[in-house]
């Protein structure tokens, strides 16, 4: 496999970065040009859209959910244009995992990249960085300006996500190699550690999120440093002798109990109470907002004069109905369903592998 080095500036003013996502300008726009990817038109739309400057999803981990809106699912065909001026469609929400993980995550990831501070703004349901300080040879220099802080930084990508995001490896300042420069998977490998993504599994402040289309040399090294994060937080909990965690600890392993088994009655345990991966957070949410449009499309057929009350109360016993994928185990070295290593009694999920353990094939 073949990866290309793009060389160019990173941008966070006047954006919203989190802990696997950031914007970026390549230095020649002409290097998206020479790797393929099925997305090529997202691609090409996303760099139209900003002068060039282009949202990045950074290779192999997944951080908290910052705001999370899950997609109406399709009406019944005989629904598609009912409605009653008695019943209200139900919100989907913008949904978040514990934010001060989230945000810890984020202002890290910034601080290897060269920010040395950020401060956020935030207006109704939007957040953004409108300041931060930013070491400039041998000042500190304060940005207020959108797209004044050209962060200097590359990034190894060899693929673009279905929405147009290019999948990358992303570091700091500026190599001594060509803008680029091709790179085999085996010469990429060395490299990883020097990473943005694989710094960021080591902390504990990100989650392990694999691919059929993340070679395995490259994918070990990530569950290296998620391994090394998970012993980190059992060490400390040790250290706590059942004490409860101060919030200085950020290491998100500390937070998420799903291997023992975890209940999960509302929608506020896990967005408020602890910490999940976010595949499930996302899954659990898309189902609880598919069972709240089921019962306003059941009340739209029964044509119900009364208001319904939705709420956000967890009812799995149709969980896996709409969708329960096959997922690699690597140390079982075997395909297997969702609910084999998702086990759910009654309102107790348990997810008995390790996320660095699990690959998923799309």
């Amino acid at each position: 496999m073949k990866f290309t080095l793009i060389k160019g500036h990173y941008y966070v003013v006047g954006f919203s970065p989190d802990g696997d996502s950031i914007k970026f300008k390549a230095d020649n726009p002409q290097l998206w040009n020479t790797f393929e990817t099925e997305n090529r038109a997202e691609l090409d739309k996303n760099l139209a859209e900003d002068n060039g400057i282009i949202m990045l999803r950074l290779q192999g981990i997944d951080a908290f959910e910052t705001h999370y809106s899950p997609e109406t699912p399709t009406a019944p065909k005989d629904l598609k244009t009912a409605s009653l001026k008695s019943l209200k469609k139900p919100d989907a929400g913008d949904h978040k995992q514990p934010k001060r993980i989230a945000l810890e995550a984020t202002n890290v990831f910034l601080r290897y990249l060269g920010v040395e501070s950020a401060t956020w703004k935030t207006w109704g349901k939007n957040s953004w960085i409108n300041k931060i300080t930013l070491r400039r040879g041998a000042e500190t220099v304060e940005i207020k300006d959108k797209y004044a802080d050209t962060i200097p930084g590359y990034i190894i990508t060899n693929d673009v996500e279905k929405n147009g995001r290019p999948i990358s490896w992303v570091y700091p300042g500026t190599p001594q190699v060509s803008d680029g420069m091709i790179l085999t998977t085996e010469q990429l490998q060395n490299g990883v550690e020097a990473s943005a993504n694989y710094f960021l599994l080591k902390q504990g402040l990100v989650y392990p999120y694999f691919f059929m289309t993340l070679p395995a040399k490259l994918r070990q090294k990530l569950a290296q440093a998620a391994q090394i994060a998970v012993r980190d937080a059992a060490r400390q909990l040790e250290q706590l002798q059942g004490q409860p965690v101060p919030d200085t600890f950020s290491n998100l392993w500390l937070y998420d109990k799903a291997v023992n088994g975890i209940e999960i009655d509302e929608l506020k345990n896990i967005t408020e109470d602890f910490g999940l991966y976010p595949y499930l957070f996302r899954k659990i949410v898309k189902h609880w907002y598919a069972t709240q449009m089921q019962r306003y499309w059941d009340a739209l057929r029964a044509g119900s004069d009364s208001p319904l009350d939705y709420d956000l109360r967890l009812d799995f016993s149709t969980f896996f109905e709409a969708g329960n994928p096959y997922i690699f185990v690597i140390s079982d070295q075997d395909f297997v369903r969702l609910d084999e290593i998702v086990t759910i009694e009654r309102n107790k999920l348990t997810l008995r592998k390790y996320p660095f353990d699990l690959v998923f094939l799309s």
